[in-house]
């Protein structure tokens, strides 16, 4: 959510896709405050521009009710969680095989590549060989090794994202916590909003025959969740009525 937001809750700010045009959808406050919306940037048109998408915006209560009530249902079964997360994890672990090999492959030639400069190092001190000829091929070895460990940096960065055993323990230790005290967690915001950032939910939300849906997806799951209002009809959802 942009900054002059801040002061309004929005508890999948920065989370939310518009399911037309696929832009990252922000929160707007509407008569100071009293009503808030999820809005598209390329429907929410200004100055005479001509709109670029039609979806329009979305009441962030009705999202906000519609994606919490879902995540509420995995809370209240911790052990389904950690089921879902251990899926996850080794369907992940499955998925990027072809990365940890590549790892193992870089090390592999960082360790070649390496040794060979240290020699190449020796040489070059001992003055039996062409200085010119070992700068050259100092030079390229500096080089694969510098892209080679610029590979590894990004590939390490993409695994360490991925669900660790340390991770799940503590979205499982968060899980318990949270439901044996979900009505008091339904009145603390950063407790909701820590939830959501630990699952990583994602939501998208689109209008499919009139009708207001959120996709709502996490780490575990993902579902379809239509959004009951009775403002919701065709061509309605444009207008952003409350």
């Amino acid at each position: 959510m942009s900054s002059r937001n801040t002061k309004y809750e929005y508890l999948f700010g920065r989370r939310v896709i518009c399911g037309q045009c696929s832009y990252k959808m922000y929160g707007r406050a509407v008569r100071r405050g009293k009503y808030l919306y999820y809005v598209c940037p390329s429907a929410d048109a200004k100055g005479g521009t001509p709109r670029q998408c039609n979806n329009g915006r979305f009441r962030v209560d009705q999202v906000d009710s519609a994606v919490w009530g879902w995540v509420k249902g995995w809370l209240s079964n911790p052990e389904a969680l950690r089921e879902g997360l251990e899926a996850q994890q080794a369907e992940q672990e499955r998925a990027n095989k072809s990365f940890y090999d590549r790892l193992a492959v870089i090390d592999d030639l960082l360790s070649d590549n390496r040794r060979q400069l240290e020699k190449l190092l020796d040489l070059y001190l001992s003055g039996d060989f062409d200085k010119t000829m070992l700068t050259d091929r100092k030079t390229r070895l500096e080089t694969t090794i510098a892209v080679l460990e610029k590979e590894r940096a990004d590939l390490a960065v993409f695994l360490e994202s991925q669900l660790s055993d340390e991770a799940i323990a503590t979205l499982m230790d968060f899980a318990r916590e949270v439901s044996a005290g979900l009505e008091k967690a339904e009145q603390d915001f950063e407790a909701r909003r820590q939830v959501i950032d630990l699952l990583d939910v994602r939501v998208t939300l689109a209008i499919e025959e009139g009708q207001k849906v959120v996709y709502a997806r996490c780490l575990v799951d993902e579902m379809a969740l239509p959004i009951v209002s009775k403002n919701t009809r065709k061509g309605s959802p444009a207008n952003g009525s409350p």
